[in-house]
């Protein structure tokens, strides 16, 4: 196989978690896409699940801990992506 098309950080993971990360060359990268955390809006405990996400990434960006969850899948914060 000489190429194949996927999702980068999924396959960046994979690669990462097999070791094989060298012997792969991303090739290019597709317009990404956004993807959203989503909480019913009939459920009485939606909004306090969704303040309590918001607070955690703000606390966990803040103190670095987001940075080192995201390197132990080979990813970066998407807000420093830009």
């Amino acid at each position: 196989m000489d190429a194949f098309i996927d999702n980068h950080d999924t396959i960046a993971f994979l690669l990462k978690q097999e070791g094989l990360s060298e012997q792969f060359r991303f090739a290019g990268y597709l317009d990404p896409i956004s993807l959203f955390v989503a909480f019913s809006p009939v459920l009485e405990t939606s909004q306090t699940y969704a303040d309590a996400l918001d607070r955690g990434l703000i606390a966990m960006r803040e103190d670095g801990r987001l940075d080192g969850i995201l390197a132990q899948y080979g990813l970066v914060d998407w807000q420093k992506m830009n």
